[in-house]
């Protein structure tokens, strides 16, 4: 496999690179499954680690949060506005080991592409 083509499957983080077929020159990828989320809707969501430091996605903090970050990587959240692939979101942090809100608030816009949904709260 080509050391370039690798190192740019690699960023994507789409692709599983062990899925190259030597004999065909293919790759597998998986299908993309957007996430959809409503708005005004509740969700628990697990957020990537590269959301909650502040050297993380430094554009996102400091152009779109103005210096916020979350500082948990689980948040239950209502979907307030989208733009784009972006979503502003008013949470609470939550610890989903006990199930329970902590007193811990966040609201920010987050790229809906590091959210995974746990689960939508009716």
């Amino acid at each position: 496999m080509n050391k370039i083509i690798a190192q740019q499957l690699k960023k994507l983080g789409v692709a599983k690179i062990d899925s190259y077929d030597e004999l065909k020159h293919t790759y597998l990828f998986k299908k993309h499954v957007a996430k959809i989320f409503k708005l005004n809707s509740f969700y628990i969501v697990r957020l990537d680690k590269s959301l909650t430091s502040a050297t993380g996605d430094e554009i996102l903090v400091n152009n779109w949060n103005k210096g916020n970050y979350p500082k948990h990587s689980c948040m239950k959240v209502q979907i307030n506005k989208k733009m784009g692939n972006m979503l502003f979101v008013c949470g609470v942090y939550y610890d989903d080991v006990s199930k329970k809100d902590m007193n811990e608030y966040f609201n920010g816009w987050l790229p809906d592409e590091k959210l995974e949904i746990i689960e939508e709260v009716k």
